[in-house]
């Protein structure tokens, strides 16, 4: 902290130590400066002058090297040992001194600082002088005192003082002052330096008054360096104030980097001007003399200053000020109105850590067992870790940060305040949450508008933060999922609760001034959404969508997800973000039914889609149930119900007819003009209407006829009015148009007319359907977009008429086509061989198209059983298209897009009855081609999934498995037809981009090694040489991929792999963890890494590296079963005990979860395992660790297999079990008491139990 502008900045600890009464001033003659005193080196030079005595080259040396402690001795000799030079220091230091300013001063500081304690090396009075009130007592060399707090309180001169008589000559004697007075009191006596190694093992010492080349501080340096080389000496960290010239701030500090000093710099502008030192000195003083009031003081002082971000030194204060564990000065800001700090803070407060101070499990036994205070601690300048906004944590805060949270209460109307919680993890802690809703408190809630109040009850409530607790994370790890069980299906929607997500909104710059001046719109400022409460289901929900067909069940999920999102929305209904009119699903879910617009969908869309599947799933298992759904959500308020009420009346059809007519005409046909649904009801329109009935379709089209209510579009300007009703009317009866529907005569005239007026036709995309349409994307599906006139003018073309008249925009009908007539579409592309057309967009979407025909027919066969009359078809037309690739233009084959569909054809091509010479020779062709254009840059990173997406990988990794032998066996060789195109694929290119092929190569290395050592070891290994190949990471993440090795391929890798495990920024996350994995494989299991190896490649990891190695020791003991015992004590136990790092800095909260897991797996030695983690401090306060309560506790039929031996462990070691539980305190998440259940099972397994400490402890913080 600076106490004065370009004053040195004093470390916290420091001060902290100051007022603990652990800090020594170490005094040198700098200090005496002021009062006319010399240095060390006109000192010597004035003694020369006293002293007539010829120059020597000797003494000339030695005061040109500074080596004056020398010189003296060189002046006392050839004086004689007489006395004279020492009466002359008597003289020169017994002047009257010019001021005792400086010496004032230190005298201040030193009786602040709790213990008369100070030592200097100068012989002179003038402390003694300073001390007007005798508030010290003296000693003085050789006599010294012992240097510890308790025997030790008075003014030490170390080099001897001037005694205050005149006449006392043999006082004189006493004085350090040769080099030979030196060797004495630091080396053959050694009571200098004995005092010293004593002072610094007890005291934190801050020099002050010395330069480097100051001969003391040499010998003073020098004694610390003997005694930490001779016994092992621990010192506290001794300071120095040091001056520097400007610009010079570096130099001074380069130079005392090895010196076991931590430098105090200061500016000198000018030479021998130290008052900025002696300010700060002075300030300090004062400052400690108001002990905790003048932290108060300080608080309120500085907090009250206008914030400026690059006012460091009113930030430096502020903080040390508010860094006090009784959290006066904290408390100091929330009580004091009128001087508290601005709300802008906050960051700054965060990021020092005033928000972050949680008692220990141990420091809150011992507040609890003394209820009283604490001594001050520093605490270091660190990130933000989010102890008072993400979740309700039980953690007990302590006072600061207690009374921070009430000094946020008097800032809940700035949207600063609201930010900061929201990007910091958005829920209070329950300290914030109780201060801003106890009935006490109404003075913080007074003056803020309803808006204001909305957004901290909502954030304040235990709805919201139960919204936002983590899941399980079992789901996830399941292979299959059948949600006919009833608990699968509980699990899966638990997994998918959504939960409010609140974000500054983007348009806020835009509306600051209407947001400042309306008090009533202060939610504007921020974005609602509905989101996972646990995102990292976002690509499992993804995951589910995309395969829903294949799960068993899904009709189940149609109910409750109703009623998962009726209850989501209800938060946006609450916050002003969805009603009846508008909840935001038009724009964030193009489309209720599949299509390329929604490729951008997330979380709340991905859900409303598995709503959607379920019910197309219940719909033809249980037709009437789905129907009564579809009823039910026509009925919901909500518009993305209104969308999927559409959507499920065009699936049903004419049972919801009637129904889907009702609604169309409800309030004024209100639901036809309404922007967020248009796209179903446009769909339902041109899909279903047609089927209707003459009087329904009558009925609809008359509701056109009549145009939108004017209150349906307010914001439409009165004069523009007339000309948008009639857009809006022929827009829709274009819409019934496209649906071929017959119009009613009046219908028909109206339609005309308005299309002359308004000539444009609409979009065959079907564009104008969507809110928001992102262009043209691949892939739409043909249903959506052919219209069936278009198409059947299109099937009755010759295939060279198709080809001759070719254009883009009949893509979509050629992919229908080759799905639904391959014989036709393959006749087309045979044609267009003969032709030459080069089109890229003909051949892919023919390919494409020929490839859905494949999977159709494939389930069609796999569903009727067929006798396979239809495959041999098939398969007699696909030859003809394999034919196709060995004849159509190169140009097009190298065209990506067109690769693309060529993979996925030849993949779904039954490729498995051509000859081998065939096979080749149309791989060898498509996969050159493919391989010629190049992939997009990209980075290594993920080279995996670009690699599976790309036509060369895809293909590479057909071939590897149409090649395979199949009677592989170790050391058989690979057949030469696979080796060689692998070869050519790894060495086609330099590397210098990663090569998916190659990834593939990698990726089979462990088999392909096993079967050919030689091969792959030439081959594919180098692929893994981080010296020799620039994209290894690319290539390691392909190894990994299949997470496989052996001990013999192991060997190979070696040094590459150790290279690897310090490459963790190199590889993405996943596969990072899979070497993590296979290191513990081969040190614990394999042998193939000595236990050396292990420890020093362990001791090199991340804290997150640890934890993927911690988790997967958590599983192979878990994996151990009824050996778990066995396993731990011959093979995890030893390899923890040697392997393991102890550095306190790499454990953390998810690595203490995995061992106190693994304990538990241990079965019979779980008290040993459960012991050693301890002794070896690798447990701690676990509060979301919930999975430790999970599975200790009984559930029975729902107790899930992983948890079958740990759930009997409390009847087996009842006090080793509650020991675990002490430490941990895993009750975050413990909504149903499972805490509480699990002592009673404690205490009828051990009755004394009840007697234990911490049963009581736990008794005491558990709710009963």
């Amino acid at each position: 902290m600076q106490f004065i502008p370009e004053g040195p900045d004093i470390p916290e600890h420091l001060l902290n130590a100051h007022a603990d009464g652990d800090v020594v001033f170490f005094c040198g003659a700098g200090v005496s400066v002021d009062a006319g005193y010399p240095l060390f080196a006109k000192l010597v030079n004035q003694l020369r002058d006293l002293n007539p005595i010829s120059d020597t080259p000797e003494l000339d040396d030695a005061i040109s090297n500074r080596n004056f402690d020398f010189a003296l001795s060189i002046l006392e000799k050839q004086i004689g040992t007489g006395g004279m030079l020492r009466t002359g220091v008597r003289d020169i230091l017994s002047v009257p001194p010019l001021t005792l300013r400086v010496h004032e001063i230190l005298l201040d500081l030193v009786t602040q600082g709790h213990g008369n304690r100070l030592v200097t090396t100068n012989f002179d009075r003038l402390f003694i002088q300073a001390d007007e009130q005798n508030r010290f007592s003296v000693d003085a060399a050789p006599r010294l005192p012992i240097p510890k707090k308790k025997r030790w309180n008075s003014v030490v001169h170390l080099h001897g003082l001037l005694s205050e008589k005149s006449n006392d000559v043999n006082s004189l004697s006493d004085l350090v002052l040769t080099s030979a007075d030196f060797g004495e009191a630091y080396i053959t006596d050694g009571y200098c330096s004995r005092f010293v190694v004593e002072l610094l093992r007890n005291f934190t010492v801050v020099f002050i008054g010395y330069s480097l080349s100051d001969p003391v501080m040499r010998y003073l340096l020098d004694a610390i360096s003997v005694a930490q080389l001779r016994d092992g000496s621990s010192f506290r960290q001794p300071y120095a104030f040091i001056s520097h010239s400007a610009g010079k701030m570096q130099q001074v500090l380069r130079a005392w980097e090895h010196r076991p000093v931590k430098v105090i710099p200061y500016l000198t502008k000018q030479q021998g001007k130290h008052f900025r030192l002696y300010k700060t000195l002075k300030a300090w003083a004062e400052l400690a003399a108001g002990g905790q009031r003048a932290r108060e003081t300080l608080a309120l002082n500085e907090g009250q200053k206008p914030y400026l971000a690059e006012d460091s030194f009113t930030a430096e204060r502020l903080l040390w000020a508010l860094r006090d564990e009784s959290g006066k000065a904290a408390k100091a800001l929330a009580d004091t109105p009128d001087q508290t700090a601005d709300v802008k803070w906050l960051p700054v407060f965060a990021k020092n850590g005033l928000l972050d101070q949680v008692y220990s499990l141990a420091e809150w036994i011992e507040v609890v067992s003394k209820n009283g205070g604490r001594t001050n601690k520093d605490i270091a300048d660190i990130e933000y870790r989010g102890s008072v906004t993400r979740g309700g944590n039980i953690g007990h805060l302590k006072p600061t940060t207690i009374e921070l949270l009430r000094w946020m209460q008097r800032h809940l109307r700035t949207v600063e305040l609201a930010d900061w919680f929201l990007t910091n993890g958005g829920v209070p802690h329950p300290a914030f949450s109780n201060e801003y809703s106890h009935p006490g408190n109404k003075r913080h809630r007074q003056g803020l508008g309803p808006d204001h109040r909305l957004f901290w009850d909502i954030l304040t409530s235990d709805a919201y933060r139960i919204s936002h607790s983590p899941v399980s994370y079992w789901s996830g790890l399941r292979d299959a999922l059948n949600l006919s069980n009833p608990i699968a299906a509980k699990e899966l929607l638990s997994n998918f609760a959504l939960r409010l997500d609140i974000q500054p909104s983007p348009y806020r710059e835009f509306e600051q001034e209407e947001l400042e001046a309306n008090n009533k719109n202060f939610l504007k400022s921020f974005r609602f959404e509905l989101k996972l409460a646990d995102q990292s289901f976002d690509h499992r929900l993804k995951q589910l969508v995309g395969s829903s067909s294949e799960i068993d069940g899904l009709e189940t999920l149609a109910e409750p997800l109703t009623d998962l999102i009726i209850s989501s929305l209800g938060w946006l209904k609450i916050v002003g973000a969805s009603s009846e009119f508008d909840d935001g699903s038009g724009y964030s879910i193009p489309s209720i039914s599949p299509h390329d617009q929604n490729k951008f969908v997330e979380e709340f869309g991905q859900l409303v889609f598995l709503l959607r599947d379920s019910f197309v799933r219940l719909s033809r298992i249980d037709r009437a149930r789905a129907i009564s759904l579809a009823q039910r959500w026509d009925r919901l308020e909500y518009p993305v119900f209104r969308r999927l009420f559409f959507y499920a009346a065009l699936e049903i059809g004419e049972p919801l007819d009637a129904s889907a007519l009702c609604r169309l005409l409800a309030n004024e046909g209100a639901d036809l003009w309404r922007t967020g649904i248009q796209r179903e009801v446009n769909r339902y329109l041109r899909r279903r209407v047609s089927f209707w009935t003459t009087d329904q379709i009558s009925k609809l089209v008359g509701q056109i006829q009549l145009g939108p209510s004017r209150t349906t579009f307010p914001d439409v300007e009165q004069d523009r009015w007339s000309e948008f009703r009639e857009r809006e009317i022929v827009s829709l009866l274009k819409k019934l148009a496209q649906g071929e529907i017959a119009f009613p005569v009046k219908a028909k005239t109206l339609l005309t007319e308005l299309t002359q007026k308004f000539p444009s036709a609409l979009p065959d995309d079907h564009s104008d359907e969507f809110v928001i349409y992102s262009g043209g994307a691949r892939g739409v599906h043909w249903d959506e977009d052919v219209s069936p006139g278009a198409f059947s003018l299109f099937i009755k073309l010759t295939s060279a008429e198709r080809v001759e008249h070719w254009q883009p925009d009949n893509a979509d009908m050629f992919r229908k086509l080759a799905v639904e007539s391959p014989e036709a579409a393959i006749a087309t592309m045979e044609e267009a061989i003969k032709f030459g057309l080069p089109e890229p967009r003909f051949w892919r979407e023919g390919f494409y198209g020929l490839a859905t025909n494949l999977k159709t027919s494939a389930a069609t066969s796999q569903h009727e059983q067929t006798d396979g009359g239809l495959e041999t078809t098939t398969i007699a037309l696909m030859r003809r298209a394999v034919d196709t690739l060995e004849t159509a233009p190169e140009v097009v084959l190298q065209a990506r897009e067109v690769a693309h569909a060529v993979v996925q054809f030849w993949r779904d091509a039954p490729v498995a009855d051509l000859t081998m010479e065939k096979y080749l020779s149309v791989w060898d062709r498509i996969w050159t081609n493919a391989v010629s254009t190049p992939m997009p840059e990209a980075a290594s990173n993920g080279a995996v999934s670009l690699t599976i997406n790309d036509p060369g990988g895809e293909l590479s990794e057909q071939l590897i498995g149409f090649l395979w032998p199949a009677d592989a066996k170790v050391g058989s060789g690979l057949p030469n037809d696979l080796a060689s195109r692998i070869s050519t694929a790894v060495r086609r290119t330099d590397h210098s981009r990663f090569d998916p092929s190659s990834v593939i190569a990698a990726s089979r290395l462990e088999i392909m090694h096993a079967v050919d050592p030689p091969w792959a070891e030439r081959e594919i290994i180098p692929l893994l040489d981080w010296g020799a190949n620039p994209s290894a990471a690319a290539y390691w993440e392909g190894f990994l991929w299949p997470a496989r090795i052996s001990p013999d391929l192991f060997k190979a890798l070696k040094p590459y792999f150790l290279e690897a495990m310090r490459r963790e920024e190199d590889i993405d996350v996943h596969s990072y963890g899979v070497l993590c994995q296979m290191l513990v494989l081969a040190s614990l299991e394999m042998q193939s890494l000595s236990l050396d190896e292990a420890k020093a490649a362990l001791g090199k990891l991340s804290q997150k590296a640890l934890h993927h190695v911690s988790g997967f020791v958590r599983q192979r003991v878990l994996n151990s079963k009824a050996n778990s015992a066995a396993y731990w004590e011959r093979t995890v136990g030893p390899w923890l005990s040697r392997c393991w790092p102890r550095d306190a800095s790499k454990r953390s909260d998810q690595i203490a979860e995995d061992f106190a897991m693994a304990s538990l797996y241990c079965g019979a030695k779980f008290p040993d395992a459960m012991r050693w983690f301890e002794r070896n401090q690798l447990f701690r306060v676990l509060p979301q660790a919930s999975t430790i309560l999970h599975a200790l506790d009984r559930k029975g039929p729902d107790l899930h297999e992983d948890f079958a031996a740990t759930s009997s462990l409390i009847e087996k070691f009842p006090a080793d079990v509650l020991h675990l539980i002490w430490i941990c305190r895993p009750f975050q998440w413990d909504h149903d008491n499972t805490a509480r259940t699990l002592l009673t099972r404690m205490v009828h397994a051990d009755a004394s139990l009840i007697d234990d400490p911490e049963y009581r402890d736990l008794d005491d913080l558990l709710p009963n």
